[in-house]
């Protein structure tokens, strides 16, 4: 009887064995592949977020003539609707493009000289700024030193005709914020 005894102990021993021996393997393997599907999972290239276009928005103030060229300058009104404060340094990365109304597209490259902004951008939180978008297109135009607000007036006007008549696929402008990927719209305001 002793020894049917122990033969059951150790039959009971190696289900033991065998139970616990297949537990931890199958721990182990599930353990891995969970630890595998993170690790890849994780290294897996992210899209980027989409462009926000509502943070920093934009409002058409007048246009202008600068320098000894006459180049025109489009002022705006920007404003920020973040609770933190936007800053637009020098070295962002950015881009200044133009948008054609035609082909519904848009026109420029990260280092056009023809098309520039005032770089160093500080808005706070909630606050509003004058911004200058700079188009290298000399014109004939000038306004007089002293002008009356008559003669400012009548001059934009001028001005803007002048743009609908010489550049009227120019339909506004976008620059892309890529660090804070903001899409901040400038639009036709002439």
């Amino acid at each position: 009887m002793t020894f049917v005894m122990t033969e059951g102990l150790m039959a009971n021993w190696k289900k033991i064995c065998l139970w616990g021996l297949s537990f931890g393997v199958g721990f182990s393997v599930t353990l891995v592949s969970l630890i595998g599907l993170y690790v890849w999972h994780e290294n897996q290239p992210k899209p980027p977020k989409p462009w926000n276009t509502s943070a920093i928005v934009s409002t058409f103030d007048y246009i202008d003539t600068e320098g000894n060229d006459n180049t025109i300058v489009f002022y705006y009104t920007i404003q920020n609707n973040t609770d933190y404060d936007y800053e637009l340094s020098k070295t962002a990365q950015s881009i200044l493009l133009a948008k054609l109304e035609k082909q519904n597209s848009l026109s420029g490259t990260r280092d056009d000289e023809f098309l520039k902004y005032d770089k160093s951008v500080y808005v706070p939180a909630k606050q509003r700024l004058r911004f200058a978008i700079h188009l290298r297109y000399p014109t004939s135009f000038k306004l007089k030193h002293g002008a009356s607000e008559e003669e400012k007036g009548e001059f934009r006007r001028t001005l803007s005709k002048y743009l609908k008549d010489e550049a009227s696929n120019l339909n506004g402008f976008v620059l892309f914020d890529e660090e804070n990927r903001y899409q901040i719209d400038f639009a036709k305001g002439w």
